[in-house]
């Protein structure tokens, strides 16, 4: 597509919405609410090291309620579940 634009990968980066949105959700995290960007880290590494397409919510809502619903109106985790976040429901990448 970055093609057919007529742009390249590099410029792209420079512009990418999706990305600026990240980067500022993060770094407004760090300074505001850590506990929420740990809580980010410990999902990633949840979905990163684990054959599972979900994770229970009881747990994670338990220990990290307030950065839980940090996560939630940043729009940086989509639960269509109270139980449950799935593995699409993460726009953070992961390998794997």
């Amino acid at each position: 597509m970055l093609e057919l634009s007529g742009i390249n990968e590099e410029d792209f980066r420079k512009i990418d919405p999706l990305r600026k949105w990240l980067e500022s959700a993060m770094e407004y995290l760090a300074n505001a609410e850590p506990c929420a960007l740990k809580l980010l880290y410990e999902l990633h590494e949840k979905f990163a090291t684990s054959n599972s397409d979900s994770v229970s919510l009881d747990d994670i809502k338990k220990s990290f309620g307030s950065a839980w619903n940090t996560l939630v109106k940043f729009r940086l985790v989509y639960p269509s579940s109270s139980y449950w976040l799935y593995r699409n429901e993460f726009p953070i990448p992961y390998c794997g």
